[in-house]
């Protein structure tokens, strides 16, 4: 009965032309054969976004610089109204210049009293009151030593400077307005090291390519494919969606929050699915061996979907797949393939 179901099979294909059967086609595996490509969509990311604020009670008196200019790192970004500290450093310099007269006056009387002390001529107390009072106008002069330093670094602090290279994305703050110790004054978006953020489904990490999927990663942009390197993955998955967000370095052409897509080709080849058939519940396609069909069962593979082919099957680019008239055909029929 089977060779009879064969005959007859060859007999329609032999001959078209009396319509009781589609012509068979077949194609080289190396002809279909293609590597699929995976979009998602991406966002930059900068590295880091900071609120600066105020160091000092002062008044604002200027903004240097404007919302969404790109700024160098230690360029002045606002200032802050000094005068105040500016004072009192100068009377700190005063009262120090005062202090170090009375220090020397003081150490020359306590050297004066220690000489005569030595030839008895005064006494132990007199040179031991000589001492306390130098080492007292001592302590002053570090204390005042330590205020100009404090003064002096207030001072730095009237001029707010960018800590990164960065922009400025937002101002909190009016010329004019007395702001205090840590009173927000702009926010501050850094520009080197941005990244771009992917999210993943979780069952694409979960998969033997993973790896090798993420070496591929690469913008296409104007005609250019920029490779994509040194990417990291977050520890956690979204519980509703099942996604999970990689980052990878950003090229610095684009801008902070700039949408774009990233590319993954799959590093294992595909067949399309429409060569696909399903025989005993199990998927695969129909090979053409010596002029006889073989039905071939791909591991994982489902209907409707591109189906991985076999890396054993990787060395035998000639063989010949059946593309069309694969669903009345069995293993093992021997065909007549037609032109």
């Amino acid at each position: 009965m089977r060779s009879v179901y064969s005959l007859c099979i060859t007999l329609c294909l032999a001959l078209p032309s009396i319509g009781l059967a589609q012509p068979l086609q077949t194609k080289l595996v190396s002809e279909l054969l293609f590597y699929p490509e995976y979009r998602f969509s991406a966002e930059v990311e900068p590295r880091s976004v900071t609120t600066i604020s105020a160091k000092i009670n002062a008044e604002l008196i200027e903004f240097v610089v404007k919302s969404g200019e790109e700024i160098p790192a230690g360029q002045v970004l606002a200032r802050l109204n000094c005068e105040d500290l500016h004072d009192q450093l100068e009377l700190n310099q005063a009262n120090q210049q005062e202090l170090q007269a009375n220090l020397r006056l003081a150490q020359f009387q306590f050297d004066r009293l220690n000489a005569l002390q030595g030839r008895q001529l005064t006494s132990d107390s007199t040179v031991d009151e000589s001492l306390a009072r130098k080492q007292a106008l001592e302590a002053q002069s570090s204390a005042l030593k330590i205020q100009a330093k404090l003064a002096q670094r207030a001072i730095s602090r009237c001029e707010i400077r960018a800590p990164f290279r960065g922009v400025v994305r937002e101002t909190f703050a009016g010329v004019g307005q007395w702001l205090t110790v840590g009173a927000p004054l702009l926010s501050f978006t850094q520009l080197e090291g941005a990244e771009l953020a992917v999210q993943l489904p979780l069952s694409l990490y979960q998969s033997n390519e993973f790896g090798a999927l993420m070496s591929t990663a690469v913008l296409k942009q104007e005609g250019q494919v920029i490779p994509l390197q040194d990417w990291r993955l977050a520890k956690q998955v979204e519980p509703q969606s099942k996604m999970m967000t990689v980052w990878f370095r950003a090229p610095k052409n684009l801008f902070i929050g700039q949408q774009t897509q990233i590319h993954f080709t799959h590093t294992a080849p595909f067949l399309p699915a429409g060569v696909l058939v399903q025989r005993n519940g199990q998927v695969g396609v129909f090979v053409v061996e010596n002029q006889q069909v073989n039905f071939i069962a791909l591991d994982d593979a489902q209907m409707g979907r591109p189906a991985k082919w076999p890396s054993d099957w990787l060395s035998k680019p000639h063989v010949k797949i059946v593309v069309d008239g694969q669903l009345r055909l069995q293993s093992g029929d021997s065909l007549t393939e037609s032109p």
